[in-house]
């Protein structure tokens, strides 16, 4: 399998003359860089109007080839893919909704096989679900806020090239706990 790369600078970086919503107009500072290598992913988009974006420019922009599919719509084994990214989306974890299930079986079969996940917003959600975790109604939380990362991260292959504090936009009303 391939192992994970992505060039963050090209997903976070502000240009200097645009403007940060919580910082004001070129005060948006960019993130430092880290490269990883991949092959082909396959990316779980949860709602039309929620594609991959930037990670995906970044991801394209660095060799990887993207197979994006909408959870509305059955889904293809992992087997065959080097990853697996599943996207934000409305619907909240614990809804009975085929496209939750869907996703979280295939979650579940990419945990089984070793396969990298990356889970964003609901995507991490039912990843933490997938993994034995315990997911939750919480506050909602909307703008920018900090994130830190754990010791874990600094050896992750995704993660560790990354800042341990960082802010970035949320707008959820679910968490988690990783299982224990």
């Amino acid at each position: 399998r391939g192992s994970w790369v992505v060039e963050l600078s090209a997903v976070l970086r502000w240009p200097q003359d645009s403007w940060c919503p919580r910082c004001g107009p070129g005060t948006a500072s960019a993130p430092p860089s880290f490269s990883i290598t991949v092959t082909s992913l396959l990316v779980v988009q949860n709602d039309w109007d929620k594609p991959i974006g930037r990670i995906g420019n970044a991801l394209v922009g660095n060799g990887a080839m993207l197979d994006v599919r909408m959870s509305s719509h059955e889904l293809p084994p992992v087997d065959g893919y080097d990853g697996l990214i599943v996207l934000p989306g409305l619907a909240d974890p614990g809804d009975d909704d085929p496209a939750v299930h869907r996703t979280l079986a295939l979650l579940e079969e990419a945990v089984g096989r070793g396969v990298p996940v990356l889970g964003l917003c609901l995507g991490g959600q039912l990843l933490a679900h997938a993994l034995g975790g315990e997911t939750y109604r919480s506050e909602d939380e909307r703008g920018y806020r900090e994130i830190w990362a754990t010791e874990a991260a600094a050896h992750d292959p995704l993660l560790g090239g990354a800042p341990s504090r960082f802010e970035a936009f949320h707008a959820h009303a679910y968490a988690f706990l990783p299982p224990a």
